[in-house]
């Protein structure tokens, strides 16, 4: 199997609007969804991982204090939507970015 381009990849993800990162072997990607924080990564054999990250319940913050020192606390219930996918082609890549959003609201249902 042929390496994938991994500056292609970079630069689509950054026309797309991702915060990227080129690494060893790697292309890192983020950015804040209005639900909530998504990252992917793909590696030069064309593994993709995308994950997003929703808050389910809101968070319950609480002050403690202990020995004179004030605490703030949170406690949030979070989801986590995962995709893996071989990229064999660029345009599996673009496919997957124009669907992202689609399967992120779907998972949400299950």
């Amino acid at each position: 199997m042929n390496a994938v381009d991994l500056d292609r990849v970079a630069h689509i993800l950054r026309q797309a609007g991702w915060d990227v990162t080129i690494g060893e072997g790697e292309v890192v990607a983020s950015r804040a969804d209005k639900g909530g924080p998504w990252s992917l990564a793909v590696d030069r054999t064309g593994r993709l991982l995308f994950t997003a990250v929703r808050t389910l319940r809101p968070a319950r913050l609480r002050r403690l204090t202990r020995a004179g020192v004030v605490y703030r606390t949170a406690w949030e219930e979070q989801g986590i939507f995962t995709v893996a996918v071989d990229i064999r082609e660029i345009e599996t890549l673009q496919r997957l970015l124009g669907d992202l959003s689609l399967l992120v609201r779907r998972a949400g249902r299950l």
